[in-house]
């Protein structure tokens, strides 16, 4: 099904039971797939914008951090699906900087909102 047979059937299966988990996944995936909206054949490539997106994110990265970046494995992305020709399938950590933490404690006041 696409987006214009979704439309076409929209009524029937909104009353589906599960109807909307079931259409939320649905279109998150066409969206996901590049199928949600026509495609800009104008829009820039999306290698090129990765390409400054890799500019960008070395100049930012520490000496550190830029060597093991680089050490990390340049194995392809094996696609789990079809996407447009004009997008590209890539790693996270080649788009910025990625960091995981803590939840502080309840107890520290200058974090938490307490109105």
């Amino acid at each position: 099904m696409n987006a214009t047979q979704l439309l076409a059937h929209f009524d029937r299966l909104a009353e589906a039971p599960n109807a909307v988990p079931r259409l939320r996944r649905f279109i998150l995936d066409l969206a996901v797939r590049g199928k949600l909206v026509e495609q800009d054949a104008g829009d820039e490539p999306a290698g090129e914008l990765l390409k400054r997106i890799r500019s960008l994110v070395r100049k930012s990265l520490t000496p550190k951090k830029s060597s093991q970046q680089a050490d990390a494995p340049d194995a392809e992305v094996d696609p789990p699906f079809e996407i447009p020709k004009s997008w590209m399938w890539t790693r996270l950590f080649e788009l910025g900087r990625t960091q995981t933490g803590a939840t502080p404690s309840k107890n520290a006041g200058e974090v938490y909102d307490n109105h």
